[in-house]
């Protein structure tokens, strides 16, 4: 028996529209919905005349100095903000923190006397094989510090940790490969410098779900990613979201990036 009369079809039409109306809503919704904000910048190489995505020019970078500055964030230590996390205390409203991976010269030559100036606090994440030999962990790179060098900037109070040993693709290793790639890297910026690294930077950003319990066991509090995030997974390992920014990334994505005031201070 069929269902055509007009009270039918005009039922029909209107849960019809009605469901096509709740589905747009929804979708315009979700686009007004921002992500949760990144509060930790990665940058990598500074030179004076970049050729690599990857690398920022020193008045760039004081120019990202004064965004964060002239925008009211408080620039803070990534240790702050993870004992910050680890306690529940609260951040100030607006903070950021500032990071640098790959140890290059130029970190060293132009950004140290930048953060200086202006008083920043900032981590340098070390891939030790690098410092070691004297490569470049990118061939666009103009040098790799050496371990004086680090050695000042441990001097000057900015956090030194690990980047890996020989920056490796971690998401690629075995058990034991991975293992010893962060075992080799905490033994020598324990040796070489005195400190004992517990945080660690990924290489390329990349893991896998099944190593964070090998990280717990080598005795890493936090892991620094890029680009990858597999949600929470092992509670006691902190996972640091980043916002890279390279050559030509403009202030408003900066700002986009660090979504304007965290109300709740967390990280």
């Amino acid at each position: 028996m069929e269902c055509q009369s007009p009270k039918f079809r005009t039922l029909f039409i209107f849960l019809t529209l009605f469901l096509l109306a709740v589905g747009l809503f929804n979708v315009k919704l979700e686009k007004r919905i921002r992500p949760k904000p990144v509060h930790v910048l990665c940058y990598h190489d500074i030179a004076l005349n970049p050729t690599s995505r990857f690398t920022r020019s020193p008045e760039r970078l004081e120019s990202d100095f004064q965004l964060l500055s002239e925008e009211g964030f408080t620039v803070i230590s990534l240790e702050q903000a993870m004992k910050a996390g680890a306690s529940g205390s609260v951040l100030p409203a607006k903070w950021v923190a500032i990071t640098f991976d790959d140890a290059t010269t130029g970190q060293y030559t132009l950004a140290r006397p930048l953060l200086k100036k202006y008083h920043f606090p900032a981590t340098f994440y070390i891939p030790t094989a690098m410092v070691d030999s004297g490569e470049f962990v990118m061939k666009e790179y103009r040098g790799t510090m050496n371990w004086q060098e680090i050695g000042v900037l441990a001097k000057d109070s900015f956090q030194i940790a690990s980047h890996g040993h020989s920056h490796e693709n971690l998401s690629r290793l075995s058990e034991a490969a991975l293992k010893e790639e962060v075992r080799e890297s905490i033994s020598l910026l324990e040796s070489r410098l005195g400190i004992q690294p517990t945080d660690l930077a990924l290489p390329y950003g990349l893991y896998t779900r099944g190593q964070e319990k090998h990280f717990l066991e080598l005795g890493i509090r936090s892991i620094a990613l890029t680009t990858t995030d597999h949600g929470e997974g092992e509670p006691d390992l902190l996972k640091i979201r980043r916002f890279e920014v390279l050559k030509d990334t403009g202030k408003e994505e900066i700002l986009d990036a660090l979504g304007g005031t965290n109300k709740e201070g967390k990280p």
